[in-house]
């Protein structure tokens, strides 16, 4: 894991004034350097969950997740159980997170052509599509069959994770590819929440917090930079639309769709701008080192200060802010965020009597079998109908091995299933089954999802390999044939100079005749 190439100049710059950054600061950046969302801290979490419920001091953990802490403002008060903060304070900064990822995408990313951008599109429909109606079938006329929308979803992390393994083994499509079917697939899943999880919903706060949205975008087409505005506005937004009743994790994509994703000043702007910038601080500072009047000596100084402050923004707007955000903030969600989410939410008891129910009921079973099987046979039938019919089309260098690993690890649910099956079951033994359910679905993409990657990328290197013979021995035939032309030449050219070397000594012999002719 390395830092970005921004963030490594300005350690590169910080190093040489603090020992402390050149020896040790240097070294455990990059290990918390967190360019995308990742899997391994919630994998943790996720065990460590496990692991204290089914221990001696698992009464414990519920105890300490359904403690409950509020805040007041004057007369008003939040009151929640800590679990629920995870869920309703963190999540929405994950999904903030998720919004700018769609929102670079549609702009600059796969989603911004026709024919790619229906490639994803079509998968999360698929993706969705499948394992709801495989579950239903599972559960039709039963009390549990509201809970299809924990089958619907795909958890972008471990997804991310588990393509990261191969790095450069497998093309960089891939990681495009399975980051834009996570984002819709995402979507989508918000989707199902605000229309099917949410009931009584208080239209007026509604309508408040998207007065706040207007008032955001207006700030962002006047390019306000400072943050603060947009900070507390988010926050508003935020607590309206989960005092309306609707979940806060919508308002942190649909935040995450403003960020701007393009820098304020282009780069080839840049050069021209700062060096007359960097001239104009050299004249000040020579200025100021070279009069002897003070208030001028001071005049000057403050013409350089200000010089170094143009300079300095300059170069910030040259930062695209949403590159600029995510790299502030994954960190804290792969370190935090997610992991305390999994903590809260992951603590499923391992006991007999939850295992019987399991394999009894159709709740756990129907999401393994929905999410393991339904969620790839739907994404890859829609994919191919997508396909054939061209409406859709492979990214370069993509192939269907590649296509279907993706598929395979679609499966993995985990963050969105578990909050969605905690909405759909509040709690109980259906809750915890389908929590179960979920993780054993989650364990078993992975584990398929990690052996398709793995074929994918042994079929890829193999293909380059072999790429590589055929255009080593391309190379060798164009030489050979370039050899034998200059062969060729090199045989005219001696058979032309023997020629010339006879005509030479006719000629001559003719002349010594003429001139002898004794001879």
């Amino acid at each position: 894991m390395s830092l970005p190439p921004r963030k490594r100049g300005q350690a590169a710059v910080r190093a040489r004034h603090s020992t402390f950054t050149r020896h040790i600061s240097s070294k455990l950046a990059p290990f918390f350097a967190v360019s995308e969302v990742s899997g391994g801290p919630l994998l943790i979490a996720t065990v460590l969950a496990l692991l204290w419920v089914n221990s001696p001091f698992g009464h414990s953990y519920h105890h300490v997740w359904e403690l409950e802490l509020g805040v007041r403002f004057g007369h008003a008060e939040l009151k929640k159980a800590l679990s629920e903060w995870t869920q309703d304070a963190l999540l929405p900064i994950f999904f903030f997170g998720v919004g700018i990822e769609v929102k670079r995408e549609v702009v600059k990313g796969l989603l911004s052509e026709r024919k790619t951008a229906a490639l994803p599109v079509l998968c999360a429909l698929g993706g969705m599509l499948a394992p709801a109606l495989i579950y239903l079938a599972l559960n039709h006329g039963g009390e549990f069959r509201h809970g299809w929308g924990a089958t619907v979803t795909t958890d972008t992390a471990f997804a991310l994770a588990l393509v990261g393994i191969f790095g450069t083994r497998l093309p960089r499509s891939v990681r495009v590819l399975l980051l834009a079917f996570a984002a819709v697939d995402d979507i989508g899943g918000l989707i199902v929440i605000a229309t099917v999880y949410t009931s009584h919903v208080n239209w007026m706060l509604l309508g408040i917090a998207a007065v706040l949205y207007l008032v955001i975008v207006g700030l962002i087409r006047l390019e306000i930079v400072p943050s603060m505005p947009y900070v507390l506005l988010g926050l508003a937004i935020c607590l309206l639309i989960q005092q309306a009743g609707v979940h806060p994790t919508i308002a942190g994509v649909a935040l995450g769709a403003l960020v701007p994703v393009q820098p304020r000043m282009p780069e080839q702007r840049f050069a021209e701008v700062v060096q007359d910038q960097v001239d104009s601080f050299k004249r000040a500072h020579e200025h100021a080192e070279n009069t002897d009047d003070e208030r001028l000596r001071n005049t000057a100084a403050d013409r350089r200060e200000l010089h170094l402050g143009r300079l300095s923004e300059t170069a910030e707007a040259t930062y695209e802010p949403a590159m600029r955000i995510t790299q502030a903030i994954n960190p804290w969600i792969s370190w935090v965020v997610l992991p305390l989410f999994a903590i809260s939410n992951a603590g499923v008891e391992m006991t007999g009597e939850v295992i019987h129910k399991f394999t009894t009921n159709a709740v756990g079973v129907g999401i393994v079998v929905a999410l393991v099987l339904g969620k790839p046979l739907g994404m890859l039938a829609f994919a191919w109908l997508g396909i054939k019919t061209r409406l859709a089309a492979l990214p370069d260098r993509m192939t269907w091995r590649m296509l279907v690993a993706i598929g395979v690890s679609s499966g993995i649910g985990f963050t969105l299933s578990l909050f969605v099956a905690e909405l759909a079951f509040r709690g109980g033994e259906a809750a915890n089954e389908a929590k179960l359910g979920v993780l054993i679905a989650s364990v078993i993409a992975a584990a398929l999802g990690y052996v398709a990657f793995w074929f994918a990328a042994r079929h890829a290197e193999r293909q380059d390999r072999q790429e590589g013979r055929d255009e080593d021995a391309g190379d060798d035939a164009v030489a050979d044939n370039n050899d034998d032309v200059d062969a060729q030449a090199g045989g005219q050219s001696s058979d032309g100079g023997a020629r010339n070397q006879g005509e030479g000594d006719a000629s001559e012999s003719e002349e010594g005749r003429l001139a002898n002719p004794m001879r």
